[in-house]
């Protein structure tokens, strides 16, 4: 936190008044940095553009996803973080980029899903964990829930979804 404080005053920036801004799906980041109390006071204003904070896309399945990868990319140990984590900081990212969009569900495309990375619950909660548990839980006592929000959207936002009608 300090570092981001800092960096903000390098930029002749007011490290006490820290905006954050998230368009579309990328809302989601800052949206997410408001509950934890170890962020708390890194913002004061926050502006989500185009998107609910609270995503359609949380879901449990999402742990999954790594060792999925993992798996088309040649992986052929069991579902464990540590290893699943050396294979794949082994594999060319092009590669992986490749691959991605096969780890997707049915359901997932049935939801509209299009990115299968986002956010999810950390299975390890340490001093730095951002989402301890689910999102919509987090949100009831968020510090964030006293600071000010700006929430807007754009015309058109989702056509996306419509590419292959």
């Amino acid at each position: 936190i300090n570092s981001i404080k800092t960096t903000c005053a390098l930029f002749c920036g007011n490290p006490h008044c820290i905006t954050a801004f998230g368009h579309s799906s990328r809302a989601t980041a800052p949206h997410c940095m408001l509950p934890p109390a170890h962020t708390q006071c890194l913002f004061h204003p926050v502006l989500f553009m185009s998107v609910s904070p609270l995503p359609l896309w949380e879901t449990e399945d999402q742990k999954y996803r790594a060792f999925n990868l993992a798996k088309l990319a040649g992986y052929k140990g069991v579902d464990n973080d540590k290893n699943i984590l050396e294979f794949l900081r082994k594999c060319k990212a092009k590669d992986l980029i490749g691959l991605e969009g096969r780890t997707l569900t049915t359901d997932d495309r049935a939801r509209n899903i299009s990115t299968p990375f986002v956010y999810c619950v950390e299975p390890y909660v340490t001093p730095e964990c951002i989402i301890s548990k689910p999102i919509r839980e987090m949100m009831k006592t968020a510090w964030g829930n006293a600071i000010p929000l700006l929430v807007g959207h754009t015309s058109d936002e989702g056509l996306i979804f419509m590419q292959g009608e």
